[in-house]
């Protein structure tokens, strides 16, 4: 069997390469889909590109010229490959059904033998369900209309072709369908509402001999034709841990960090609105140009702007922009995060990219088609840049902890490396900026909060700041945004050691900490004890943690009660397995025993 590109972009990805040759697929979806403009691009791009000969046959009541005037709107037609014999196109109209069955097959076969195309396409392939019965002139019955198509099938198996079925049923009505069976191939096309949003989905359920890329991958229809954004896979981790650190841009920042960001990692930076995000992010890429780094910049703003927001500072980022050395990938509000994703591999491999700025991250993390996706498509993007040695930092737009309306940037906060929160405090009568770094991964870190300051050169840090001087949002420091009433933790764990450390890093005054040995100890104390939050090992005798997640998650009273899981098992397939089965952070042992309580509060200010 020969592989055969079909020339759409993206689509020849999910199939790794194509389709075979010979083999038969069935293209379906609603009228207005993208059915007929999918299979006329493939047709042109395999004549222009490789010199394939194809026969399309039309059984719509439409006339060669109508056909052509409808298609000649897209970039890729061409005239001359029609004129030239290499696209073919045959419109006979449902008229010709009722010349029968074995008429209808002549007439295919006529033209096959004639033209010995390298593609043949039947568009659509269920007006042949209304073919009569040769020499009877009446419908053929259900058992008739399986042995015609069973026939015609084998027949296409004979031409060593790749055909190319078209059908209007909905993907419900397929499983149904007589040529559901008879293909070797299934390619559905949707336009679906999600989340208030109407996007086009394409999806293979079925390809015999061939692996693909499962679930549904966001498209669009443009001048061009239709161009397929492959949705994002979870990769293996191919990076190795690392002691090298790069710069931040701001010194003071990685006297904070302990010598700078560790390259690579993923960097979130959270805080209210104007308190300076955005320049610590234009702060850690200009380092990076200055140090001969490409980077890239992925923004709702256009690439004037950005720019101008570093020219405040008297930075030129402009220079590096016509060097090549920034690049700019822009959030258009109509632009599928897939789509997104794909401009920034590109550009990635292009450049050699070794910094990127998400800002906003939030802004991103809403062009996710579906809100269910959102941990599997970040955790796949922050694997891909790392496995592509490119440190990255996403800016956090997330409303404050009181607005639980759509707090979803804290989602992501569990797969970062790094944490860092800015934020106001007031001083006295004073209001003040303050910079703390919540969590850095494999590294100790400053754990006070300190001053900075915004000047004409961008972000400049001061001393460290003192509990009994400040207070955040009219609470002491020590309040925060911890809930008013004592929280409920259940500690999970079979090592009596890991539960008296917990019981002791945990204030009594704010924390009440109950325990269980094993998960079916914990399981009856849930649904007596009701806990805020539950913090629960991996591997344990009796029933290990996963277990438990698969027992809580199945019961609508369980379903939500937040879960952190605080286990030895550090390999990256152990933290994708807790992510899809729905835990809400991820703690490798040995802990810094000062970030528990922090990730504590994160987890339930989203919750």
């Amino acid at each position: 069997m020969e592989l055969k590109p079909l020339g759409i972009p993206g689509l020849d990805e999910i199939l790794h390469g194509g389709l075979h040759k010979p083999s038969t697929v069935l293209i379906a979806g609603d009228a207005g889909a993208g059915k007929t403009t999918l299979i006329m691009q493939s047709l042109f791009s395999a004549a222009k590109e490789r010199g394939e000969s194809s026969l399309y046959i039309s059984f719509v009541s439409e006339s060669l010229e109508s056909l052509c005037e409808t298609i000649s709107n897209y970039s890729f037609y061409d005239q001359t490959l029609i004129d030239e014999g290499l696209v073919n196109i045959v419109c006979l109209g449902a008229h010709v059904l009722k010349d029968g069955d074995m008429a209808v097959t002549e007439i295919i076969e006529k033209n096959i033998d004639s033209i010995r195309p390298d593609k043949v396409v039947i568009d659509p392939i269920t007006v042949l369900e209304m073919v009569s019965k040769s020499f009877e002139q009446r419908e053929m019955d259900n058992s008739e209309k399986r042995e015609f198509g069973f026939n015609l099938l084998t027949k296409m198996k004979q031409w060593n072709t790749l055909v190319l079925l078209t059908s209007e049923l909905p993907k419900e009505s397929l499983k149904s369908s007589m040529w559901s069976y008879l293909v070797d191939g299934i390619i559905i096309l949707t336009d679906k509402k999600i989340d208030e949003r109407r996007k086009r989905l394409i999806e293979i359920t079925k390809m015999r001999g061939l692996y693909y890329e499962r679930g549904e991958h966001n498209f669009k229809i443009t001048d061009d034709g239709i161009e397929v954004f492959p949705r994002l896979s979870v990769e293996k981790c191919e990076t190795k841990p690392s002691d090298k650190r790069i710069n931040s841009g701001i010194s003071g920042l990685d006297k904070m960090l302990g010598g700078g960001l560790i390259q690579p990692s993923a960097t979130l930076i959270g805080g209210s609105s104007g308190v300076g995000k955005s320049i610590m992010g234009l702060h850690f890429i200009k380092e990076g140009l200055e140090s001969g780094e490409p980077a890239i910049i992925v923004s709702q703003l256009e690439d004037v702007e950005c720019i101008g927001c570093g020219q405040k500072f008297g930075w030129d980022l402009d220079k590096f922009k016509q060097d090549g050395l920034l690049k700019f990938v822009f959030i258009h509000p109509e632009m599928m995060a897939d789509e997104i994703a794909i401009r920034i591999r590109d550009v990635v491999a292009e450049s050699g990219t070794k910094r990127i700025l998400f800002d906003s991250a939030t802004e991103y993390i809403h062009a996710i088609s579906n809100t269910s996706d959102i941990k599997q498509h970040m955790h796949s993007l922050v694997r891909r840049l790392k496995n592509c040695n490119v440190s990255s930092m996403f800016v956090s737009d997330a409303p404050p902890a009181e607005n639980k309306t759509h707090d979803i940037d804290e989602s992501i906060a569990f797969m970062m490396d790094n944490i860092i929160l800015l934020r106001y405090v007031k001083v006295g009568t004073e209001n003040k900026r303050s910079i703390t770094v919540l969590k850095e991964h494999g590294s100790d870190h400053e754990k006070g909060m300190r001053e900075f300051v915004i000047t004409d050169g961008g972000i400049e840090m001061k001393d460290m700041f003192e509990d009994k001087d400040i207070s955040t949002n009219g609470n002491s420091r020590r309040a925060g945004n911890a809930p008013k009433d004592v929280i409920k933790i259940l500690a999970v764990d079979d090592d009596p050691f890991i539960l008296t450390i917990v019981k002791d890093i945990l204030s009594s005054k704010m924390y009440d900490v109950i325990t269980a040995k094993n998960g079916k100890e914990a399981l009856g104390m849930i649904f007596a004890e009701s806990p805020d939050l539950i913090l629960l090992d991996a591997m344990m005798p009796d029933m290990g943690g996963y277990e438990v997640i698969e027992k809580l998650k199945a019961q609508e009273a369980t379903s939500n009660i937040p879960i952190i899981m605080l286990t030895a098992m550090g390999e990256p397939e152990d933290e994708i397995r807790a992510i899809e089965m729905g835990v809400d952070d991820y703690i490798t042992k040995p802990f810094e025993p000062t970030v528990l309580d922090p990730r504590i509060r994160m987890v339930l200010r989203r919750a």
